[in-house]
């Protein structure tokens, strides 16, 4: 009521929206979407008390619905950070009139960047960034600790979920076990799949190879990630599409000199470079994750090489004070881009 005018252009910047789903912009139901952007009015309400200067959202679904309708009615700039939540039907999509509306767009990875650029075309490549999520590598261990087992030392250590692709795991630690009977499988985290994964690790006769550790404090964490371990990253595609990103413990175990087996998913092979520093195996293949063991375990020569090749490059691409200043560049330029 205060700002008739802006509020009649904010309508108009939703018409097509409307238009294309036949919604009305006041329903009842809208109270039940945290979607709506109509929530967008209680943000505005409570910048309206700040000294603020810029906008930036984190994903670009329900904080970002919301950051429109602020960031028009208080006339500031906007920008914000994507994942894999883009690719996810949501009430008030609207990607391509987010990005024309944002100074610029933050990913974390190159194949979340063309997967952005396939939804709001090649003319706005330019405004989407890729700024690395970071990590302060000196709150790390230097090194992984020393020798615990001495036998085949596996670590898989996740969210218990179907992205995850434990199961695959199971089933390439069943043909292990034929060729190598004596080996460990550390299984650290919890999730709603824990049930499940303890029945098939019964089913397959593993009990005395796999051992779920439940969900430990980091410091326990890299107790676990010992020189002679490897870590075990089987992610894949879910039915939905829900995906990993970039797993940060892939990033972690690099950097600490630890053995990394993952798969060809999303932004994995763009730190993971297979035969390089790690070893990588198409997803939902359990065949092929118990040859790529096998084969690490097996050559002395390629574990010690794999193992210290990760670190330099894990600690170029993640170093959250480098990525924190690449935000801030980007931030600084979008305020002095704007008007007095």
């Amino acid at each position: 009521l205060r700002h008739p005018k802006k509020t009649a252009n904010l309508l108009l910047f939703y018409r097509g929206e409307l238009a294309r789903t036949g919604n009305k912009f006041i329903t009842f139901g809208a109270l039940f979407d945290t979607c709506h952007p109509l929530f967008g009015f209680t943000l505005c309400r409570m910048m309206e008390k700040e000294d603020i200067s810029h906008i930036h959202a984190y994903c670009s679904n329900m904080s970002t619905n919301h950051a429109v309708v602020a960031a028009h009615l208080l006339d500031k700039s906007l920008s914000f950070t994507g994942y894999v939540d883009f690719d996810f039907e949501y009430s008030f999509k609207m990607l391509k009139e987010k990005i024309s509306l944002a100074d610029f767009m933050v990913v974390h990875t190159v194949f979340c960047r063309e997967r952005m650029v396939g939804y709001v075309g090649e003319n706005n490549r330019n405004k989407i960034h890729i700024v690395r999520i970071g990590l302060d590598f000196d709150r790390l261990p230097t090194a992984p600790g020393p020798s615990r087992d001495r036998m085949l030392r596996l670590l898989s250590i996740c969210g218990l979920v179907e992205k995850k692709g434990l199961n695959y795991l199971l089933d390439a630690c069943a043909q292990l076990r034929e060729r190598i009977p004596e080996f460990r499988l550390y299984i650290i985290g919890d999730g709603p799949l824990r049930d499940s994964l303890i029945q098939r690790t019964h089913d397959l006769k593993l009990e005395g190879n796999v051992i779920f550790m439940g969900a430990l404090p980091n410091h326990q964490v890299f107790e676990y990630l010992t020189e002679d371990s490897i870590l075990v990253m089987p992610s894949t595609y879910t039915p939905s599409g829900e995906r990993d990103g970039i797993p940060m413990v892939i990033v972690e175990a690099m950097a600490m000199g630890v053995n990394v087996i993952s798969t060809r998913v999303s932004g994995i092979p763009e730190v993971v470079e297979d035969g390089a520093n790690g070893l990588l195996v198409a997803d939902e293949d359990s065949g092929a994750l118990a040859d790529a063991i096998l084969r690490l375990h097996g050559d002395t020569e390629l574990f010690n090489r794999l193992r210290k090749a990760g670190g330099p490059k894990v600690r170029q691409m993640f170093d959250v004070k480098k990525n924190a200043a690449e935000l801030a560049r980007l931030l600084e330029n979008s305020l002095a881009q704007a008007p007095d």
